[in-house]
């Protein structure tokens, strides 16, 4: 068998192309090594070292350190055979109990996590003057400041929302988009009032809007267009560009915020319902 530098080979290990399976490991935090030694394991059944160092390419020094790293994962085990000892792997659903575990782990850290978030939070900036406009990028960006109402509003407060790109968030951010929604509503108990850019009209999003409870949707003239979709909530204004490279800025001002609800005001009281 072919040997490349670092220990690994050219040829896949076992029967199967490691494209199905390498991945999806590698998500779960083992590496590559790992991956092609417990897969190496499942091939050969019962190996030594000097098998698995055959089989995978690796060098025996470093095969020793992943061996032990998948041992501890609980992904293999070792047996003697005579004064031989032979390591084999644990049956594949062995990996679904790997994730429980890391479910279970994440979940503690989580809850660790909060007590350092409460610390933290309670630390007051020796300067009162804070950044009151921030620029977000990408898909993740726009998530964190949709995101960002859930830590402002509390059960019962209203989010006023009007232009064009709504139907856009749906598309663009897709199943996600969805269930933010579902929170917002139902599990955040907030109020919705909207209103739509004429494009959004016959879209998908503003029926989905109008069936829902503690919403209200309207909309304005044809030939009066926004360009972006803009949330107020609180003392702060969420101004999301879609269409191009998703962009959303975020002023965090209660003067600008009040401004804005009024024009929202102004413009709910010449629109028609949805």
């Amino acid at each position: 068998m072919e040997q490349r530098k670092g220990g690994r080979t050219d040829a896949p290990v076992g029967s199967i192309a490691p494209a199905l399976y390498m991945a999806p490991l590698r998500r779960l935090g083992l590496t590559e090594g790992e991956v092609n030694v417990y897969v190496a394991l499942l091939t050969l059944g019962r190996a030594s070292t000097m098998e698995l160092a055959r089989q995978t390419g690796m060098h025996r020094t470093a095969l020793y350190d992943v061996l032990e790293n998948v041992m501890q994962k609980g992904l293999a085990s070792f047996v003697f055979e005579g004064k031989r000892k032979l390591f084999c792997a644990a049956k594949p659903e062995r990996l679904l109990g790997y994730v429980q575990e890391l479910q279970e782990r994440l979940q503690q850290e989580k809850e660790q996590l909060r007590d350092v978030v409460d610390v933290l939070s309670s630390i007051e900036p020796l300067r009162k003057e804070r950044l009151s406009v921030e620029v977000f990028r990408g898909k993740k960006g726009v998530k964190t400041v949709l995101e960002d109402v859930f830590s402002v509003c509390k059960r019962g407060d209203e989010v006023l929302a009007f232009g064009f790109g709504g139907s856009n968030l749906f598309k663009v951010l897709g199943p996600y988009y969805h269930r933010y929604i579902m929170r917002s509503i139902h599990d955040f108990g907030l109020f919705y009032r909207a209103i739509s850019d004429p494009r959004d009209l016959e879209q998908e999003y503003v029926r989905y809007l109008k069936k829902l409870p503690r919403t209200q949707v309207k909309y304005v003239l044809r030939g009066v267009e926004a360009p972006a979709h803009t949330r107020i909530y609180g003392g702060k204004v969420a101004i999301i560009l879609i269409e191009k490279d998703p962009t959303a800025i975020l002023i965090d001002d209660e003067k600008v915020a009040a401004g804005y609800r009024q024009f929202f005001e102004f413009l709910w009281g010449l629109t028609d319902t949805a």
